[in-house]
């Protein structure tokens, strides 16, 4: 009786604590990708940054790492001279983004509209250990929107080329994991791909 109850105790805080929790059903990386997650965001119950604890010994940032995406292999840093001082400062606190993900993959993550970044950025804001308060987050969502709007949408000829140039490294890079992520599409399929709304 005193192992089942330990037991229960034992299965009770882990629920409590989150550990049992399962994420949300996630969306693919790229249209079409059954398992993948999205290339923004790794949107596992994990802390954030440093934190291990909860993490399996790894931080946000190793496991991020761990699984890469096309997005990683692009631009770390976006050209902001262009844009209203308002929109570089918020760029400025975008940089927060790194401490859990590299922060090419939301640079050159194929993700655009305002309802995606603003579902991405209230889960990333949410996940325990991140520490962007919900005033940056507002701002690091306003920027993304901008700059979607700046480097992709008003840009669609170059930004299906570069997404071309990203799946075609890492498929040599990462031939298992192009798999994993985009099944047999080539990397000219894929980039070919509208973007929702285009």
């Amino acid at each position: 009786m005193m192992m089942r109850g330990g037991v229960i105790i034992t299965l009770s805080l882990a629920l409590m604590s989150g550990g049992c929790s399962k994420s949300p059903p996630e969306e693919p990386a790229e249209t079409g990708a059954k398992t993948a997650q999205p290339e923004a965001v790794q949107a596992d119950t994990g802390a954030a940054g440093g934190d291990k604890a909860s993490s399996g010994g790894m931080t946000e940032k190793e496991k991020a790492q761990k699984e890469p995406y096309p997005n990683d292999f692009g631009p770390k840093e976006i050209d902001v001279s262009s844009y209203p001082p308002e929109m570089q400062a918020k760029y400025k606190t975008f940089q927060q983004c790194s401490n859990c993900h590299v922060i090419s993959r939301p640079i050159n993550t194929q993700f655009h509209d305002k309802d995606t970044w603003k579902r991405y950025v209230k889960r990333m804001i949410r996940k325990p250990g991140c520490g962007i308060s919900n005033k940056d987050g507002k701002a690091i969502y306003e920027f993304l929107v901008y700059d979607s709007q700046k480097r992709k949408i008003s840009r669609k000829v170059q930004w299906k080329a570069h997404r071309l140039k990203l799946l075609k490294k890492f498929k040599k890079e990462h031939p298992d994991r192009y798999t994993l992520l985009f099944e047999d599409r080539s990397p000219e399929a894929e980039a070919e791909k509208q973007l929702p709304g285009w």
